[in-house]
């Protein structure tokens, strides 16, 4: 603005020279150097306030470049934040995705594991199946002999009867003996001594059996309640009678027989 100031001035200054060499021009000459110079106050002041407008325009600019400047470090600064966002959301997304696989890979793998097992116990369950089979063919083999076993403890029941039956006239008054020679007298045996000699030995033979039957598993729930009832009936009768000695049984006896 200095510049055109100055130029302007100088312009005046020529411009007064020339009136003043002009000397003594009429009045019109006077009113277009007023009107000159009223042009160039205008333009002068046109000029300043033109440099004016355009420092405040100036200013504004570079108030809008840092404000510009503000906004990109601000855009920049979001766009890095959601980056780094986008990039640990994509890690973890990547990571999730990886261990679901894993996981489905090892549910798989055991479901795979299960199966061969569950065959594997299949097979094994038939195997047995076809043996009990084999086996249940071989048990009706053994139908006779389990007859045979039935017809033998019947057998038994009917030795075991009889025996009772013998135990039952033992308990019967004796008829009164002969009278033997003093020689050949045999003392009586009491019949408690018969009974816990009969006794174990029946039950003896049971075991006997038993042992010579082992495939009738049925014997035993059969001959343990007949074991169990003589078992009974001996310590009823060694309890009612008591077992005696020799001495004693023979002071019991006739004069006669005692010798």
């Amino acid at each position: 603005m200095s510049e055109d100031t100055c130029s302007i001035g100088n312009h005046r200054g020529s411009m007064d020279s020339e009136v003043n060499k002009a000397g003594g021009d009429s009045a019109a000459v006077e009113e277009e150097k007023d009107l000159k110079l009223a042009v160039l106050d205008y333009q002068a002041e046109m000029m300043g306030e033109l440099n004016e407008m355009i420092a405040k325009e100036v200013e504004r600019q570079k108030q809008v470049k840092i404000l510009g400047e503000y906004v990109e470090q601000v855009c920049n600064e979001r766009f890095t934040q959601m980056e780094t966002v986008i990039q640990k959301t994509k890690e973890l997304m990547v990571s999730t995705l990886e261990w679901n696989l894993e996981k489905a890979a090892e549910g798989s793998q055991k479901f795979r594991d299960n199966i061969r097992e569950l065959l594997k116990l299949y097979v094994v369950v038939n195997r047995r199946m076809e043996a009990e089979e084999e086996k249940i063919k071989e048990l009706d083999g053994l139908v006779s002999l389990l007859e045979e076993t039935m017809e033998e403890y019947e057998l038994v029941k009917e030795n075991i009867k009889l025996t009772q039956q013998m135990l039952g006239l033992g308990l019967r008054a004796p008829a009164e003996p002969a009278v033997p020679e003093p020689s050949k007298a045999q003392p009586r045996e009491p019949f408690e001594t018969k009974i816990a000699c009969l006794v174990p030995r029946i039950n003896e033979e049971m075991d006997v059996l038993k042992t010579l039957l082992p495939l009738a598993s049925h014997l035993p729930g059969l001959m343990d309640p007949v074991k169990e009832q003589g078992n009974r009936v001996m310590e009823m009768m060694l309890k009612e009678f008591p077992a005696k000695t020799t001495l004693n049984f023979l002071e019991t006896l006739p004069l006669k027989q005692q010798d």
